[in-house]
């Protein structure tokens, strides 16, 4: 990024996340909307299922998809034109993945009680204390109660903006848009030493720590989830109207420039260049060495990643803080720096004398996609146990205790449904994000073992072949594949042990 310094970018990024998240306040606050107002449990999981799908559909396959768009836009005669139109577009699809992400993180908050009360109370106290007093007073209210989820979400949604690196990489044609992200990692490539990279890393980690504090406040609140304070109805039915237009017109254009639009560009070619590769032996191995070799990695990361989680979350309904806290808290910082810092962090440690000998091992690697996913394994593991319901899992467990083969068969099957369907389908959703992730894999990867993805974000740079299409669809079949593999033999498994007892 020649004429472009660090801090410019930095600046950028930082400017470009702060408007997304603002922006990404409004379709949040509409979807949050209609989904209170929703009573159907079906629909508001559909619902809820379109606004977080942005969030997992991998940065590497729509900055792929969009590049040619952004180099159609570095055609344009005036250069302001071309510097305004990307920004659109690269800040659109940043909202669309902001939302999603604020939308999990709003569904696995604990609601607040008591907001109403206490606010009420405190404006009886208007008149009786010192007037500054009272408005601090009232703001902490606000900030802690009604304000809190959206300054929260506007936290978390500003940090995914900024950390963003993998489509901005690939639309970066021109050298727009600028993201710190691509200028320090571009730099490493170039190959900068690592300490200066790691010191030039202090300044953005310390912006992006600034914007996790609301977040990081909320996880050492020690209040405990509390009981759900009674949301009122919403009085006007044009204002539930009008969410539920911006909604729809909000999931419809994120569907159709996220999922309809690359699959119809490109699921043909792709098919074509998946036919091509097998009919070559040679590039047909090459291809399925790297795809196994990279789902290895994800599903191995995944499953430490949601085992750690389900073994260090609180007990109990009170979150109180102790070891197992603190260990979680200290697990998760890592993954909420950015795989970037991370990365160069692990790097350097990796080149210490005591470790030195495991610098070009697969040792790295896995660290480094175990740490990435924790904080979004964590989130994932919370909202899985939100959506749970209890007394049902649990008659499904009596039913596999009974002498009758029929009723096991129909708890084992009641189980399989309430409990063992949703964590494999988590597990596929970190295994996706282990596995597209190119940071983690570009700079922690040993040596002689090249991870698909990487071969991928190289070779995407310079051509939109059909054969690169088809890698990149058997890239992304195959851990779905591996995990609905595993989701039939959880439920062979399960079928058969019930079916064993007599």
């Amino acid at each position: 990024m020649a004429g472009i310094t660090l801090t410019t970018a930095i600046l950028w990024s930082l400017c470009r996340s702060l408007i997304v998240g603002l922006l990404a306040l409004i379709p949040l606050t509409t979807l949050q909307t209609v989904l209170s107002a929703e009573r159907n449990l079906q629909r508001r999981r559909l619902w809820l299922l379109i606004a977080m799908g942005p969030f997992f559909v991998p940065e590497l396959l729509t900055g792929f998809h969009y590049r040619l768009t952004a180099a159609s836009l570095a055609a344009a005669e005036a250069p302001w034109v071309h510097l305004v139109l990307t920004e659109l577009l690269y800040g659109g699809l940043l909202i669309f993945r902001a939302v999603a992400a604020g939308m999990l993180l709003q569904a696995i908050l604990p609601p607040t009680s008591g907001v109403s009360s206490a606010l009420h109370l405190w404006g009886m106290l208007q008149g009786t204390t010192d007037r500054w007093a009272w408005w601090r007073g009232w703001v902490r209210l606000q900030v802690t109660g009604r304000w809190r989820t959206l300054l929260v979400s506007w936290s978390l949604m500003s940090l995914v903006s900024f950390q963003e690196f993998e489509t901005a990489a690939l639309m970066q044609i021109d050298r727009h848009p600028v993201t710190w992200t691509v200028w320090l990692f571009d730099a490493q490539a170039a190959m900068q030493p690592l300490s200066e990279s790691w010191r030039q890393c202090v300044l953005p980690v310390g912006l992006a720590l600034v914007l996790l504090l609301p977040l990081l406040l909320i996880l050492g609140d020690r209040t405990g989830r509390g009981s759900e304070e009674s949301r009122p109805p919403v009085a006007q039915q044009t204002v539930r109207s009008a969410a539920l237009q911006v909604s729809r017109v909000y999931v419809i254009v994120a569907v159709l420039l996220l999922v309809i639009l690359p699959l119809g560009r490109s699921l043909i070619p792709a098919l074509s260049g998946l036919a091509w590769i097998v009919n070559d032996r040679r590039l047909v191995l090459q291809s399925v060495q790297q795809v196994l070799v990279s789902a290895g990695f994800a599903v191995t990361a995944a499953v430490i990643g949601l085992s750690l989680c389900e073994l260090l979350r609180p007990r109990g309904g009170v979150i109180r803080i102790g070891w197992r806290e603190l260990m979680l808290t200290a697990l998760l910082l890592p993954g909420l720096a950015g795989p970037l810092m991370l990365s160069l962090t692990l790097l350097n440690v990796f080149q210490w004398g005591v470790f030195r000998w495991l610098y070009d091992t697969w040792l790295p690697l896995l660290l480094g996609q175990v740490l990435f996913i924790l904080p979004r394994a964590f989130a994932l593991s919370v909202f899985l146990r939100n959506l749970t319901q209890p007394e049902a899992t649990y008659a499904g467990e009596l039913l596999r205790c009974s002498g009758y083969r029929e009723i096991r068969t129909t708890g084992d099957s009641l189980v399989w449904y309430l409990r063992d369907v949703r964590w494999l389908l988590g597990g596929l959703s970190l295994t996706q994000w282990c596995f597209w992730d190119v940071t983690v894999a570009s700079l922690l990867r040993p040596v002689t073992l090249e991870p698909v993805v990487t071969r991928l974000y190289n070779e995407m740079h310079f051509s939109r072949t059909e054969a690169l299409l088809g890698l990149s669809f058997l890239a992304a079949v195959t851990p779905v594949i591996l995990w609905g593999l595993a989701l039939l033999l959880s439920l062979a498994v399960g079928t058969k042990k019930g079916r064993s007892i007599d």
